[in-house]
């Protein structure tokens, strides 16, 4: 399984069907052809209906309701900026997601607000999502502060992909087919790697296999991936969507 790099900075923003944020859509695994059963043909509830799993940035902009996924369990991780209060209509749970790097996992069913957690007229938090289709798959979250972070080096039995993205600071990438060339990788820049190769190409935003001139941002697909943390606030994120049968 190789690593692909890829660059957040690169991606094209999507504004939220409610107004409220932007997403930037890293990953998405697109579900089986016939597991699609909604028959809302090409409308934004189909394509909702359409991926197993998805992995994306979002900034938070204004308050408002949160955008329901039938059948998804949700993970937000807060990256940076203003708090947030995310309270469910059906009173299931009233979260203030203000601790940074400390995801909260919750049911995409239900209806939900998002409000700050104190007013200001500044206010913005950037965010990461991780959405899976439930009884189909399931991600696994952890932040790593310190210390060297490899590459698992056997093949899973089930289908998995896994990401790694860099939440603060800066962090070393050593190239082990380059006689340990290293590179760095700052906000937003990370790899993934899929099992399979099922992800689907048109979704990957966004990914690239060519080093970034002297910034040494990115690195080509490599089947081994060797990180270390090179600055003291360093945090990295490292996604693990595993499904429930063999492909």
């Amino acid at each position: 399984m190789n690593w692909i790099s890829f660059d957040a900075a690169t991606c094209a923003t999507m504004p939220w069907r409610n107004g409220g944020g932007t997403t930037c859509e890293l990953l998405t695994l697109l579900a089986r052809d016939g597991d699609r059963t909604d028959g809302n043909g090409g409308t934004a509830a189909a394509f909702d209906a359409a991926f197993d799993a998805r992995i994306s940035l979002a900034t938070i902009a204004h308050p408002g309701p949160f955008s329901a996924f039938p059948g998804i369990d949700r993970q937000i991780t807060l990256l940076d900026g203003s708090g947030v209060r995310l309270t469910a209509h059906n009173g299931a749970f009233d979260h203030r997601l203000e601790t940074s790097l400390a995801p909260y996992a919750f049911d995409g069913d239900i209806a939900l607000d998002a409000t700050w957690v104190e007013d200001g007229a500044d206010n913005a938090a950037r965010v990461l999502n991780v959405m899976t289709r439930r009884g189909r798959c399931e991600a696994t979250i952890a932040v790593v502060t310190k210390g060297s972070v490899d590459s698992e080096a056997a093949q899973p039995s089930n289908h998995m992909v896994q990401m790694r993205i860099v939440a603060r600071g800066t962090w070393r990438v050593i190239d082990p087919r380059n006689d340990g060339a290293t590179t760095r990788w700052t906000f937003g820049q990370g790899a993934y790697r899929d099992s399979t190769q099922r992800a689907s190409p048109q979704q990957r935003h966004p990914h690239t296999d060519e080093r970034r001139g002297d910034t040494g941002a990115l690195c080509p697909p490599a089947n081994d991936l060797n990180l270390v943390p090179l600055t003291p606030d360093a945090a990295l994120i490292a996604v693990r969507i595993t499904f429930l049968a063999a492909p």
